[in-house]
């Protein structure tokens, strides 16, 4: 094989995306040259130094004589050697070369005739291989140096992109060693060399840098920005952690048309991809290295990354260097973009994530710790970052008990699928509680109500724990009134009140109280000598009430008066339990839901069979409003000619009575006192429900205490010179 004499053949550029020193000749060719000999002139390899400073016109600026003879005979050469190249192994689908054109630094004239000979739909961010450019381009002697130059500034160099990529099916023991050929032989090994600092190898992976080849080429990119604007453009959207501002809003701040800050975009794009040139070789280490230290994912506002970052730029004290030397190694260790809480260079990393993981869970789901590391480390992010970094998908619960302690389950679905994969790993019951911790939502009481709804779950007992429907072992709570009845049916219709108590309140976890509660609901018949309860059959069913010992109902003017006092709840537009007594003033009787005509429209009232907090009012919204009551105020409610009817207390009005038996006075519904002392208290004894008269002091505040009206027996108790 002859020498190649191609390789000494470099040039020092002086366009704005070159970097210097890179072969003229596209390296796809010096393979092919490398099996002949070229036809190099000798006084070339004399002083093998050029210069191209414009290649739309004579292109060549010599630091040398070149006859133009000499000139012709390489170009006509390499030529001829075209065809070859393009039909060449090393230019396949698999591993040619991709050339981004919308990211290229060119001229609009040279990109007008690449988008006139390739393709708009190239020009426009689409990919152009090697190999179309070679089918399409007329290579005469201008277009030749421009396709080489084009190729050579596009990164990844081709050969080292080739030589460094583990996905390369290409078999370096079977086929040409085009390192060594790139590198030539002899003297030429030793010219490529002694272009690198301190004569080591250009070779990202070979290299080391000093601070200060950081520093002055950081220094000199961030030179080439002559307007604060490619600054402000660069750190707002191109080398951007956070969210891009939108250029509207750049373009109204600059003053300038949007097609503008568009070009000057542009430009600040063009010089971020010169960092990834030759020239700035020691940028590409570092950001190599950089990456390598924080993997492919980094919680955003971890000290690693800022120390990382810190040591990555070195010793730059300049504040706007620091800033600038900061966000470009950054961008071009990844870029990095920031999503949620992380910062992550490969976009698609959240979805691979779970993907991989699930390929290697059990049946049940289970992955163990060794394979989430293996996994995660095999995406290359660091074992530092490992546990934040799952914790960060919802789709994976930690184990924290059982033999798969430490490992992870992988959740994945609608959230009740979620529920179902944890309930069928543990199988044992879980409380609401326990689901919304381990799961990550909040809403227990949409949760529960979803869960109740669903068939594959049962609920267990009161307290709502679940388990999968059918699990060996349990029985699904239906509801205290239903198991109720199904403990009588059960006992064939001989169970005790102590009985039911006792078993339900064991079985379900249902406190005692509950459960009698329950049981002297209208809905089931006690017999008063054999405490036996069975279902109530009755057509009419009667509940013994009392309305002299209701609470806050009052006897005035010959009709019963409920009074309320306004809370959220009223407020809001909710109902409200009701004494039972006052129920049936209203001409409700248990087992009715009946609505009763008012001028603020109809008011329901109702009174289930089964409900032990008994009958209930319907919304008095609309009521409140309208006489613009307030919290703390307080509502009479009555019925008259077969209507409801409202009288406000207001609880300013109440406290500016002058003493504290005018304010019990009001308090127990009378409008205003009497003149006559002794008859104000006939009328209280009577509106509390006392059938003699005169009261005394004692059996009024025994009667208020026996009511519930606590807050009015306080008033009595301080009038002790009243009776």
């Amino acid at each position: 094989m002859s020498t190649n004499r191609w390789d000494p053949l470099r040039y020092q550029s002086a366009i704005p995306w070159g970097h210097a020193p890179v072969p003229l000749i596209p390296s796809a060719l010096r393979a092919i040259f490398a099996l002949e000999s070229a036809p190099l002139p000798e006084k070339v390899l004399n002083d093998f130094h050029l210069c191209i400073r414009d290649l739309d016109s004579s292109f060549w600026a010599r630091s040398i004589v070149l006859s133009e003879s000499d000139l012709n005979e390489i170009l006509s050469w390499v030529e001829s050697k075209l065809t070859v190249v393009a039909s060449a192994d090393l230019l396949n689908q698999s591993l040619s070369k991709k050339v981004e054109i919308s990211s290229l630094a060119l001229p609009s004239d040279q990109l007008r005739i690449l988008a006139e000979t390739v393709g708009q739909n190239y020009i426009q961010g689409g990919d152009v291989r090697f190999e179309r450019l070679l089918r399409r381009l007329d290579f005469h002697s201008s277009s030749l140096a421009k396709l080489a130059c084009l190729l050579e500034c596009a990164q990844p160099n081709p050969v080292d992109a080739f030589f460094s990529s583990r996905r390369s099916a290409y078999s370096l023991r079977d086929s040409l060693d085009i390192r060594d050929s790139v590198r030539g032989s002899g003297s030429a090994s030793a010219t490529d060399d002694s272009h690198a600092p301190g004569g080591r190898s250009d070779h990202p992976s070979r290299r080391e840098v000093e601070p200060w080849e950081i520093k002055n080429a950081l220094q000199n990119l961030y030179e080439t920005v002559y307007d604060n604007r490619i600054f402000e453009l660069l750190y707002k959207r191109t080398i951007s952690l956070e969210t891009k501002q939108p250029l509207t809003e750049l373009a109204s701040k600059f003053g300038i048309s949007y097609e503008r800050t568009r070009q000057i975009e542009a430009e600040g794009r063009a010089i971020m991809y010169r960092a990834r040139t030759r020239k700035f070789l020691p940028l590409r280490i570092r950001a190599q290295q950089l990456n390598k230290e924080l993997g492919v994912v980094v919680p955003a506002y971890s000290p690693r990354f800022q120390r990382e970052v810190a040591l990555a730029i070195g010793e730059i004290n300049e504040p706007e260097l620091n800033k600038f030397a900061r966000h470009v190694l950054v961008w071009l260790a990844g870029p990095y973009v920031k999503q949620r809480d992380w910062l992550v260079c490969d976009r698609k990393i959240a979805t691979r994530t779970p993907n991989e993981l699930a390929a290697v869970a059990d049946e049940r789901k289970y992955i163990t710790q060794e394979d989430v590391t293996e996994v995660l480390t095999e995406l290359q992010i660091h074992t530092d970052f490992h546990e934040d970094w799952i914790k960060s998908f919802a789709e994976f619960v930690l184990i924290r008990e059982g033999e798969g302690k430490g490992g992870y389950l992988y959740c994945s679905g609608e959230f009740l699928d979620r529920i179902e994969t944890l309930l069928t790993y543990f199988n044992r019951p879980f409380s609401i509680e326990e689901i919304v911790s381990m799961l990550g939502q909040r809403n227990t009481r949409g949760i529960r109500f979803r869960m109740l709804n669903d068939n594959r779950f049962w609920r267990i007992n009161k307290q709502a724990d679940f388990v999968l429907a059918d699990t060996p072992g349990y029985r699904q709570y239906t509801g205290i009134t239903n198991e109720i009845e199904r403990a009588i049916s059960a006992s064939n219709g001989t169970a005790t009140v102590d009985q039911i108590v006792d078993n339900l309140s064991t079985e379900f976890r249902v406190t005692p109280n509950s459960v009698l509660a329950y049981v002297k609901t209208p809905y089931f018949r006690i017999d008063p000598d054999t405490q036996i309860v069975a279902k109530n059959e009755q057509d009419v069913i009667e509940v013994e009430t009392s309305m002299p010992l209701s609470g806050r109902c009052f006897f005035i003017d010959g009709r019963w008066l409920w009074r309320i006092t306004v809370n959220a709840d009223w407020l809001r537009g909710s109902g409200r339990t009701c004494p039972d007594g006052f129920a049936k003033v209203l001409g409700c009787n248990p087992g009715d839901r009946i609505r009763i005509p008012t001028e603020y429209g109809d008011l329901a009232v109702g009174w289930k069979l089964d409900s032990p907090s008994g009958a209930h009012l319907g919304s008095l919204k609309k009521v409140i409003n309208t006489l613009n009551l307030e919290i703390g105020d307080h509502l009479f409610v009555g019925i008259k000619d077969g209507h409801a009817d409202f009288r406000a207390l207001f609880d300013r009005e109440l406290a500016d009575y002058p003493d504290a038996f005018a304010k019990l006075a009001v308090s127990v519904g009378l409008e205003k006192p009497a003149e006559i002392e002794s008859q104000n208290w006939d009328l209280i004894g009577t509106a509390i429900g006392i059938e003699e008269h005169p009261a005394t002091r004692e059996q009024v505040i025994d009667q208020l205490n026996k009511r519930g009206d606590r807050d009015l027996a306080k008033l009595v108790d301080v009038l002790e010179d009243a009776f």
